[in-house]
């Protein structure tokens, strides 16, 4: 035995035990069983208060050689010049061996160096080595003592007849006493570590064996109850049992003892007596049956003479009544005897009975019913009555009054006739949910419901006459029905499931009682089955077979995959192969022995609980911490520690195991490695960290390159536009139009590429200004205007009269933004318009919105070809390039200002009938005396004559080039 965390410094102490009457020499050889007692050197040596300021001590086993089991706290001293010393003890049959070194602080105290010093830790480590041995042999007594104990206790479980079986806590058995071998045939090697459902099975123990695991691991005793178990042979034996719980020596709970106690002998007295009480009741119904038919004949009899019996003569006089007919009329029978009729009836009475008088005196016998008040009060009276004339020589001397009181009669007559229609719903009741059939004693059906044929297929008359091998699928072997018959043949009842075929072929299973009824003599008569239909509860098992079966291939065959299952304290219970290779432990050495939890580095397990603010140390160390409310099932990150004591990144989830009643039966772990995902995300942000700063400098690049490029690109255009205004002939003309036109197409390419290199530079700035609309689409039209009449195209570029006077914003980008979708859309109009609308949207106050709708009439483009219009360098094939020209740039430019504007753009086409793109920009509301006054094209020409101008520019050319367009403008 080793105490968890300190392999080496655990022992077991074995010591044999011997009969008490031996001598002590033949105790030694004949040892009648073992006695052991745990020892943790810890606790042996805690009780000396050794001086561990003063010396370093070390234990080891001399014949193993191996590592010390035992060292003082800290390191030993490194100085080699403090006194040491070595000495081997015997103990026990094995060699200890003892290295005792002194402290700096042991030498200070002894402020010398003497053989003194040397002799006296002899003798300190002595008597350290004697306490040893004395606690040691002290515990060893006590040992002694335990294990007698123990022996007598065993000798008492082995000794009796009760089967008494020790279970672990993960359901194997532990002990097997002699009472289990004999009473169920199987010795202890049979069984040992088996779980009990295995060894013990019984047709309700699963549910059993359950609810005393739970009674007992809440620290109850379960009561006895009855029960039945399986023999080694295959036979059912009765049993009570009882169960308990066993803790070891903290108190925790170990185990429990269950007790299986035979009663098969009391239950066959039980059915012995039963036996005798069946026989006792069938005599009763027999001499029931004979007193039966002895009332039918008294019932006929009274039926003739009823009870109360009277005689009046022609007179009306009474000459006979007996005391129950004098009671009905409320006198004495000695005191009605000559009395009038009307004297002791009441006048309504007399008029009713007169008719049934007068007939019985002219001779004709009459009999009614009537209900009447009670003598005394109470309910109604109600009789059967006779008028029988007394005919003597042909003259009628009186008629003879008999009475039967029918009340109870009519009582049970109205219960019959109640119970009758509860009986009938009952029938009904039964007969639509429930299949019934009826046998003779030879299994020849003579009677089946009508669900019986909905089920079968078959018809009644198909059905009654044959046995019910004509719906037998074949599925059950003939022992099967052999003990279904030999249960009936002995007037019992049999309970189980069957497997029939119905006329279509398809099987349908039913779970069936079947009852013999006996007749008089003790014969089966008929042979009744009530049976309910669970072909569905069937099939669902089945498909609950098969999908465990699947996710049980599914987690076996799972090798790049972790899945380990545990018990709700982390235990583990499954270990699949890909656990396995993942952690690098054998199932075989984890499951049932090691926690899941220990796999997670306390580091994450400490995050994880101040996460979740979990102070408790012990809950840190909880399955809740990964599976908790909120976190079940949810994928992390994690570092697990394998078995070699390394870590593997993995991702992980974990999510409890829950019953149908929500009760956790454990925790499922899922995990698989990640660490060629986390190499290649390392790879792919370097190349993207690579790309970004490779992107950021040839940004930077070209936006720095801006000024350099543009500056001999308008020299160029410049000196296009000043060489035309000179005398040129007709081909020269052309060819300077050319080099202007093909100048200014490339500025616009060059202007495009450095914006957008601007843009995603982040170095494209806005302006916060305040302008009019109304001159921004003024300047518009004044820049494409000419264009668009050289096509022959009409252009509309007029803002709506409820537009705002001013606006703040940036109207440079604004005016880039409708410059680039007018242009685009002259471009590729060959006939019809282009058109700007423009209209106000709701905004909050102090602020506007407005959409900008740009429309033309040109070729359109397919609608799934919009969206590509925004990106860069898009355009729609090869043929449009070469046709129109450009780089692809405008429109994605247009997007990237219209989001930094906060604004929004989409655009809708249809091919051969144009193009919208609407865009919706947001404002802050302006003032309108803060815009500057316009000025006519005219009064800004004349507003240059006789001015003075100083030009300065880095470049030659483009200071020749102002000034010559200075010089025109200012004529």
């Amino acid at each position: 035995m080793q105490k968890s965390g300190q392999r080496q410094r655990s022992f077991l102490v074995l010591l044999p035990i011997a009969a008490p009457s031996l001598g002590l020499a033949a105790q030694a050889k004949a040892a009648v069983g073992w006695s052991y007692a745990p020892v943790v050197i810890d606790e042996v040596l805690a009780t000396l208060n050794l001086p561990e300021d003063l010396a370093w001590i070390s234990l080891r086993d001399g014949a193993s050689g191996g590592a010390a089991f035992y060292t003082s706290p800290g390191a030993e001293p490194g100085d080699a010049g403090l006194p040491a010393a070595e000495v081997r003890i015997p103990m026990y049959n094995r060699q200890w061996v003892a290295h005792l070194r002194a402290k700096p602080a042991l030498v200070a105290e002894l402020h010398l160096l003497s053989p003194g010093l040397v002799t006296g830790f002899g003798a300190l480590l002595a008597a350290l080595l004697g306490g040893t041995v004395f606690l040691l042999a002290q515990r060893r007594r006590r040992a002694r003592g335990l294990r007698l104990e123990r022996a007598q206790r065993a000798a008492i479980v082995e000794a009796s007849d009760d089967a008494i079986v020790g279970i672990r806590l993960d359901g194997g058995i532990s002990e097997w006493n002699g009472g289990a071998e004999r009473l169920f045939g199987l010795a202890a090697a049979q069984v040992h570590g088996r779980p009990l459902g295995e060894v013990l099975p019984a047709p309700r123990w699963l549910d059993e064996d359950a609810a005393v695991f739970a009674s007992v691991g809440a620290g109850r005793r379960v009561a006895p109850f009855e029960t039945q178990r399986r023999h080694a042979d295959g036979s059912l034996v009765d049993v009570s049992v009882s169960a308990a719980p066993i803790h070891d020596a903290g108190g925790k709970l170990a185990g429990l003892a269950m007790t299986f106690r035979d009663i098969r002998a009391a239950n066959a007295a039980r059915l012995e007596l039963q036996a005798l009480n069946a026989s006792l009741d069938r005599q009763v119904r027999e001499r029931t049956d004979d007193l039966d038919r002895a009332l039918r004949d008294l019932r006929n009899l009274v039926d003739a003479l009823p009870s109360m019996i009277g005689y009046w003569d022609r007179d009306l006089r009474n000459r006979m009544a007996n005391r129950a007919y004098a009671g009905l009329l409320g006198v004495q029978p000695e005191e009605l005897k000559g009395r009038q009729l009307t004297e002791v009836i009441s006048r309504e009475d007399y008029e009713f009975e007169r008719p049934l008088v007068e007939a019985a005196l002219h001779g004709e016998a009459r009999s009614f019913h009537r209900s009447m008040p009670r003598p005394g009060g109470g309910p109604l009276l109600h009789v059967l009555a006779h008028y029988l004339p007394d005919v003597a020589s042909g003259v009628v001397q009186g008629f003879y009054v008999l009475i039967h009181d029918v009340s109870e009669l009519q009582a049970q007559r109205a219960a019959l006739e109640a119970e009758k229609r509860e009986k009938a719903g009952l029938l009904a009741t039964i007969d639509a949910h429930t299949i019934v059939s009826t046998t003779d004693r030879a299994g020849i059906i003579v009677a089946v419901n009508q669900r019986f044929c909905q089920v079968s297929g078959h018809d009644a008359a198909a059905l009654v006459g044959r046995t019910h091998r004509i719906v037998n699928s074949g599925v059950h072997p003939p022992g099967f029905w052999q003990a279904v018959w030999r249960r009936l043949a002995a007037g019992e009842s049999w309970q189980g499931e069957v497997c029939n075929r119905a006329r279509d072929g398809s099987l349908y299973w039913i779970d069936s009682i079947i009852a013999p009824f006996l007749d008089q003599r003790g014969r089966i008569d008929k042979i009744i089955a009530f049976s309910t239909d669970i072909t569905a509860r069937k099939v669902a098992e089945l498909e609950l077979r098969q999908a465990l079966a699947t996710l049980e291939s599914v987690v076996k065959s799972a090798t790049q995959v972790a899945i380990v299952a545990t018990t709700p304290d982390g235990t583990v219970t499954l270990f699949n192969s890909g656990a396995a290779g993942l952690l690098g432990h054998a199932a075989g050495d984890v499951i049932g022995r090691a926690n899941a939890i220990g796999w997670y580095r306390e580091e994450e397990l400490a995050a994880r609980a101040a996460a979740l603010g979990v102070a408790n140390a012990a809950a840190q160390a909880a399955p809740e911490l990964l599976a908790g409310p909120g976190l079940a099932g949810s994928p992390f990150d994690c570092q697990l520690v394998r078995a070699d004591g390394s870590l593997v990144p993995v991702t992980a989830s974990v999510a409890p195991i829950l019953d149908a009643d929500d009760t956790l039966l454990g925790y499922i772990h899922v995990a698989y490695d990640i660490r060629y995902r986390l190499a290649q995300e390392a790879l792919l942000q370097e190349a993207a960290a690579a790309a970004e700063r490779a992107n950021e400098a040839k940004s930077r690049f070209l936006a720095n390159m801006s000024h350099e490029i543009r500056t001999p690109l308008n020299a160029v255009i410049g000196l296009a536009w000043l060489l035309e205004r000179t005398a040129l002939d007709g081909e020269q003309a052309a060819h300077v139009a050319n080099i202007r036109a093909a100048g200014g197409a490339l500025l616009a390419i060059v202007n495009d590429v450095l914006d957008l290199s601007k843009i995603e530079a982040g170095e494209m700035p806005l302006e916060h200004l305040t302008f009019s609309l109304r001159d921004l689409c003024s300047g518009l039209e004044a820049l494409v205007g000419a264009q668009a009449r050289a096509k022959g195209l009409a252009l509309r570029l007029v803002p709506g009269a409820d537009l705002p006077d001013a606006l703040v914003g940036d109207p440079t980008r604004v005016r880039q933004i409708l410059l680039n979708l007018i242009a685009n859309a002259i471009k590729f109009t060959e006939h019809g318009e282009v058109a700007l609308s423009i209209e106000p949207l709701a905004a909050e106050p102090g602020t506007c919105r407005l959409r900008f709708s740009v429309t033309d009439t040109g070729i359109g483009i397919a609608p799934e070809e919009v969206e590509r219009l925004f990106l860069p360098f898009a355009q729609l094939d090869a043929s449009t390039t070469r046709r129109f020209g450009g780089t692809g740039l405008g429109l994605s430019i247009v997007r990237n200002l219209v989001d930094m504007l906060g604004g929004s753009i989409v655009a809708r086409s249809t091919p051969g009938r144009g193009s919208c793109f609407t865009l919706e920009l947001p404002f802050d509301a302006g003032d309108p005396q803060a815009l500057a006054p316009s000025l006519r094209r005219g009064e800004q020409a004349r507003r240059l004559v006789e001015v003075r101008v100083l030009l300065v520019d880095d470049s030659e050319i483009n200071l020749t080039v102002a000034g010559r367009l200075l010089e025109l403008e200012g004529r």
